[in-house]
């Protein structure tokens, strides 16, 4: 094993990098933040004197809250200037009155 990051090795054990550089400091060895790197022994070590913590079960979110509503279809608006979109109304109304809708078997030739 070659040296590991502090950080990498909190997120291992299941406490914070604060914590752990803490823990690091109190048994000696120096380091300063949480991008320090220990060498093999030092995480053997501290692997040995503070084992990793158990995995607490996550908390479930309520099921209404983390779901948004399911409906059979989505409506999204995009426009961007209020004259933009009237103009677009516009043109659109202009191209069925010229081609005719496509439900009728109108189509751009």
């Amino acid at each position: 094993m070659s040296k590991v990051r502090v950080s990498a090795l909190a997120k291992e054990l299941g406490v914070t990098s604060k914590v752990l550089l803490e823990r690091l400091n109190e048994m000696g060895e120096y380091v300063r933040s949480a991008s320090s790197t220990v060498e093999a022994p030092v995480v053997r070590r501290v692997k040995e004197k503070f084992p990793p913590a158990e995995a607490a079960p996550k908390a479930e979110k309520p099921a209404a809250a983390a779901e948004p509503a399911k409906a059979a279809f989505h409506i999204g608006v995009v426009t961007g200037t209020v004259s933009q979109s009237e103009d677009d109304l516009r043109g659109a109304e202009e191209l069925i009155k010229r081609y005719g809708k496509v439900s009728d078997g109108g189509m751009i030739q």
